[in-house]
């Protein structure tokens, strides 16, 4: 197994990192010959041949393009029946994602007040704005039924809410003032009540007979048919009802998912985010949130959490999409990958980690598995600490099965891995070539400095994060070599950034390694 590993590079344990960091010269590693080579029970020859210093597959050079500039935060989210979605921006814009259909925007006029919610006809051929003042915009099939523009607020309006044939729509003020147009009916309202803190959000019963209202902490109002089932004690985002109306999910502003009534627990996405939530809506029991980047998590029970780049950030994704390497390559040149159509097992060994490390591992496994359509399984927690030569087959330990991709914190003195110093990191995978067929990974592993990566805040968020370090180990076992773009995750060098994504470059690389070639037939270990 050609197990090829990648170091990030960064200042010793107890500097500053700083604003743009020199790749530091290898530190002498404890290091076996290259060309090891194991075999399994069934004389399988796994191949690992460490890389000498030097080694370092040749770099594709890419346009450093400057990284996209932050446009106006999403304030509301709409879902197609197609399974797609849509996304508001407070200026009026409106970004279609997967399949939803564009209809138009608001995004080109001179609006008097802020865009703070939207909602979709049902059959998805159109979409309704509203802005803060109460003004509604119509597009696609949706139709005009009247607006709060011409009143006088005592509080600005936050969201709104269609019925269930399109006939009509809710608008919700912050203090839980209802105002209704068309077949909507009025059931109640929060207007007369002292609220501890403002409603941010209002959902409608699937027969249109009532309605919920959520506050920012975490409090439910029903009116109406809706069933009140219970409330979170946390900074509430939005409510989600379910299809049947006898439950709802509460989403809150950190990616967590409360479940109340007939509502599955669907997991949540704390961790994942590098922005707040902002809303959230639900179809065929899965759970789309939507953080005011544009970045959405869609939840289901019993699935791995998916994330998806906001639209408007996956066409601005920064650097050169030529801007990448391959760990390895067999026949004509095709890279060394994994086999799509079965799923990657990993285990984590977190004894040493940070606090917040466990949230941006799965954060980080959620971003990768969205950018290569690949499925990871958690098998949870391990005591391995791999080194150099790790086994690809360990059946004392993790069965007659491939051993599962592993990461772990550890110290120099643990791993042979990590010769300390400048580096910070380490990630990998281990191949098998079954005659002159393709080669196939079927094991990895990822080690991180403990003592050296404690000044890395825990997220994906700007500057040089925890989130970071790993999205680019983890490329690393998926099969991703280094490249000289420095927008790139995959850049050998920690440089500050201002949110941790794969860039142009790291994505492109990423789909030949993915889903989109299709299946690969794995060899057995025993």
């Amino acid at each position: 197994m050609d197990v090829q590993r990648r170091r990030m590079l960064a200042v010793a344990a107890g500097a500053t990192v700083v604003a743009a960091l020199a790749v530091a010269g290898r530190a002498p590693g404890r290091r076996p010959a290259a060309d090891v080579v194991q075999h399994t029970p069934s004389g399988l020859a796994v191949h690992s041949s460490l890389l000498a210093q030097g080694d370092d597959a040749p770099y594709t050079a890419g346009h450093a393009a400057a990284p996209a500039a932050a446009g106006a935060p999403v304030v509301g989210m709409a879902l197609a029946p197609s399974g797609g979605w849509w996304e508001a921006t407070s200026d009026g814009g409106v970004l279609s994602g997967g399949n939803a259909a564009f209809f138009g925007s608001a995004g080109a006029m001179a609006l008097a007040r802020p865009i703070v919610g939207m909602a979709s006809t049902p059959d998805g051929g159109g979409y309704w704005l509203v802005a803060s003042d109460g003004g509604v915009f119509t597009y696609g099939n949706a139709h005009f039924f009247g607006s709060a523009g011409a009143l006088p607020l005592a509080r600005p309006i936050v969201g709104m809410a269609s019925t269930p044939d399109g006939g009509g729509y809710w608008l919700v003020a912050s203090d839980g003032g209802v105002f209704t147009y068309g077949d909507a009916h009025f059931f109640g309202s929060t207007g007369a009540l002292p609220l501890r803190q403002p409603i941010v959000g209002m959902a409608g019963t699937p027969d249109g007979a009532g309605y919920w209202l959520v506050a920012a902490d975490g409090g439910v109002f029903t009116f109406g048919d809706a069933r009140f089932a219970g409330a979170p004690s946390t900074w509430g985002a939005a409510i989600v009802p379910t299809a049947t109306g006898a439950g709802y999910w509460v989403a809150d502003r950190m990616g967590h998912v409360w479940p109340f009534g007939d509502a599955p627990s669907v997991g949540d996405a704390a961790g994942m985010l590098t922005t707040p939530v902002a809303t959230a809506a639900a179809s065929g029991g899965q759970v789309r949130l939507v953080t005011t980047d544009g970045t959405s998590a869609l939840l289901a029970a019993g699935a791995p959490v998916a994330i998806a780049a906001s639209p408007a950030l996956a066409a601005r994704a920064a650097g050169s999409a030529s801007s990448y390497t391959f760990m390895a390559t067999g026949p004509g040149g095709a890279p060394a990958r994994w086999d799509p159509c079965t799923p990657i097992h990993y285990v984590t060994n977190l004894a040493e980690a940070p606090a917040g490390a466990a949230g941006v591992v799965h954060g980080a496994i959620a971003r990768l598995s969205a950018a290569t359509g690949l499925t990871f399984v958690d098998d949870g927690a391990t005591t391995e600490v791999p080194g150099a030569n790790r086994q690809a087959y360990q059946p004392s330990r993790y069965g007659a099965r491939w051993a599962p991709v592993v990461i772990a914190w550890a110290r120099p003195s643990e791993s042979d891995l990590l010769p300390g110093g400048s580096i910070i990191g380490e990630g990998g995978s281990s191949w098998v070539q079954a005659g002159s067929g393709p080669k196939v990974y079927v094991s990895g592993e990822v080690v991180i400095d403990t003592a050296n990566t404690g000044m890395l805040a825990p997220t994906f968020g700007s500057g040089s994060t925890l989130g970071e370090l790993l999205l680019h180990e983890l490329g690393h076992v998926t099969g991703l070599g280094h490249t000289t773009d420095q927008t790139q995750i995959m850049y050998p060098v920690l440089e500050p950034l201002p949110e941790a994504r794969y860039g142009a470059g790291d994505l492109a690389g990423l789909t030949h390694l993915g889903a989109a070639p299709g299946c690969v037939a794995t060899p057995s270990p025993s």
